[in-house]
């Protein structure tokens, strides 16, 4: 008789804890990071949003002499090791049954990604071609999307629930 109680005691126990990592899981679930710019990222001065500046810099524009640059994604895909370990955090997270450790480490998910989507543009392996010489006489420099740093800046993150 005493088995069979040490038993339910086991299994009610469990479900407590089953039920504790399927609420943290939701938890994850139910958030998503972004990183990137928003559409109200500033920079409109010249009369062109940052975030429409990177699309244009990430795709290119022949038409205009631009050539692809792009940041977030060969960025994040450069850094693939450390951004996996960042998820594998968040991963830890929620299964931890501690649903309060979720959004924190989304957080710094997101943090790390805008950090390393920034340091690209300063980055030799990001493979981008030097500015021609016309813009350099213009900006002063051959290295490309660094003159007024902006749209680096610009860069941010947020966890949002989905």
């Amino acid at each position: 008789m005493s088995g069979l109680f040490a038993f339910t005691a086991s299994i009610a126990e469990t479900d407590g804890e089953l039920k504790a990592i399927e609420e943290s899981m939701k938890e994850l679930m139910d958030h998503e990071v972004l990183v990137g710019i928003p559409e109200d990222g500033g920079g409109k001065e010249s009369g062109i949003s940052n975030a429409a500046l990177l699309f244009i810099h990430t795709n290119g524009s022949p038409l205009n002499g631009i050539p692809a640059r792009p940041v977030i994604e060969a960025a994040l895909e450069h850094d693939v090791d450390q951004v996996s370990a960042i998820l594998q955090d968040c991963a830890d997270a929620g299964v931890s049954g501690d649903a309060s450790r979720v959004k924190p480490a989304l957080e710094r998910a997101g943090m790390q990604g805008q950090n390393i989507c920034r340091g690209w543009f300063d980055n030799g392996a990001n493979g981008w071609k030097d500015n021609t010489d016309e813009t350099i006489k213009r900006k002063g420099s051959a290295k490309p999307l660094i003159d007024t740093g902006q749209m680096r800046t610009a860069i941010t993150y947020k966890v949002e629930r989905v």
